[in-house]
């Protein structure tokens, strides 16, 4: 109670506010700087032509042999328009087939509960399974 009242705790937990605005202000702009609506909308800018085209691509690589991506003007064509172009399309449709089959392998095994479904998918998608690997390799060798 006494720490309320003393001045100087007022003046550290104003000072201690203000600094934690202003660096919520920063990670905000550079999070909304990377990760905003319109940098993403390109890497997900796919149609159906293009996605079977790059599975196509992904089974059979050995038939391309332009690997260049086309510009428009000074920026890459989206992937809709440049199979070479990057995405992000095809990587999150196939980690969301991932999860929903190891969901079905589950319950096909009378072993589906949704909290062990949800830390499984909870671990993969925190990066877990770059270091399950190498200690997973380890102790089967």
């Amino acid at each position: 109670r006494q720490f309320l009242n003393d001045p100087m705790a007022n003046v550290a937990m104003q000072y201690g506010s203000h600094f934690a605005g202003k660096g919520r202000e920063i990670v905000d702009e550079k999070v909304n700087k990377l990760l905003s609506a319109s940098r993403l909308k390109y890497y997900f800018a796919v149609d159906t032509k293009y996605v079977l085209w790059k599975l196509g691509l992904l089974v059979f690589p050995f038939h391309r042999t332009n690997w260049s991506v086309t510009y428009n003007k000074s920026e890459p064509a989206p992937p809709r328009y440049n199979v070479n172009a990057p995405d992000l399309y095809i990587p999150t449709m196939a980690f969301v087939t991932y999860v929903l089959l190891i969901g079905l392998i589950m319950g096909m095994q009378q072993r589906f509960s949704p909290e062990q479904w949800a830390s499984r998918r909870v671990r993969l998608s925190c990066g877990s399974a770059s270091k399950w690997e190498p200690s997973r390799s380890a102790s089967i060798s």
